[in-house]
C-alpha cells in the first residue's frame, strides 16, 4: 500500500453549502489508486493490490445474501447489503486515506455542513455500485445519511455521435424508508405524468411505476 499526499493553495469555496471532496478511483500499474481531495486542494493518494468484488459486485452480493441471517429489528437483506458497503467502504478508506476522511467529516460537523463526496471511478470500477458505501463506525450508507452524499462524476467527450431514440422511457420509483411516516407519492407521480402529457400522447415518452423499491425488484 502506498500513500502520498499534497497541498495546493486553492481556497475552500465559502459559499458552498457543503464541504465537497473529490474520490477518484483509477486502475494503475501498481493495483487500484484511490485520491482523494478537499477544500483547498489537498489530495492523499492511496495504491492498493487488494482485491475488489469483481463485475458489478453481484456475485459478492449474492453470497453475502445467501448466508445474511435477519435480526429482531434487520433483515437479511438489509445486513447483506451493510456488510458489502462496510467491505466496499473498507478496500477504499484505510491509513492516511481514512485519516483525510475523518478530519474531514469532524470538520464538516463542526460546521454545520454535510459531505458531499463526489466519485469518479475509471473503465470497469465505473460498475461498482459505489452507492453502497458504508460507513462501519457511523453505522450509516454514505448516499443515506443526512450528514453526507455521493454524486457521480463521468469523464465525457464534449461531442459524441449517438443515434436518436424513439422513445423516451422512463421508471418512477418512490422510496419510503419502514421507520419514517409513509409518502404519498400517487399525487407526485399524476403530476409528472400531467407534465408529460403531451409527449406520452405522441408516443414519445412512455412512464412505468415501481411501486415497491426493493432489492429483488
Amino acid at each position: 500500500v502506498l500513500f502520498r499526499s499534497h497541498r495546493h493553495d486553492e481556497p475552500a469555496d465559502p459559499s458552498s453549502t457543503f464541504r465537497d471532496l473529490q474520490l477518484d478511483i483509477t486502475r494503475s500499474r501498481r493495483g487500484t489508486a484511490f485520491e482523494l481531495t478537499g477544500p483547498g486542494g489537498r489530495t492523499v493518494r492511496r495504491v492498493t493490490t487488494s482485491t475488489l468484488p469483481g463485475g458489478r459486485g453481484t456475485e459478492r452480493l449474492n453470497e453475502l445474501l445467501a448466508t445474511a441471517r435477519s435480526t429482531e429489528f434487520t433483515s437479511s437483506a438489509e445486513i447483506a447489503v451493510r456488510q458489502f458497503g462496510a467491505e466496499l467502504f473498507e478496500s477504499v478508506f484505510d491509513g492516511a486515506l481514512l485519516a483525510e476522511y475523518r478530519h474531514h467529516c469532524a470538520e464538516a460537523q463542526r460546521r454545520g455542513h454535510p459531505i458531499r463526496l463526489a466519485l469518479r471511478a475509471d473503465g470497469d470500477l465505473a460498475g461498482l455500485p459505489w452507492e453502497y458505501l458504508y460507513d462501519p463506525v457511523s453505522c450509516c450508507f454514505l448516499a443515506l445519511s443526512t450528514r453526507s452524499s455521493i454524486v457521480r462524476r463521468s469523464a465525457l467527450p464534449e461531442t459524441r455521435d449517438t443515434e436518436p431514440i424513439d422513445v423516451l422511457r422512463i421508471l418512477l420509483v418512490a422510496s419510503s424508508p419502514g421507520y419514517l411516516d409513509p409518502l404519498t407519492v400517487e399525487p407526485e407521480q399524476d403530476r409528472v405524468r400531467q407534465a408529460l402529457a403531451p409527449a406520452i400522447a405522441a408516443g414519445a415518452v412512455e412512464i412505468q411505476t415501481l411501486s415497491e423499491a426493493t432489492l429483488a425488484a
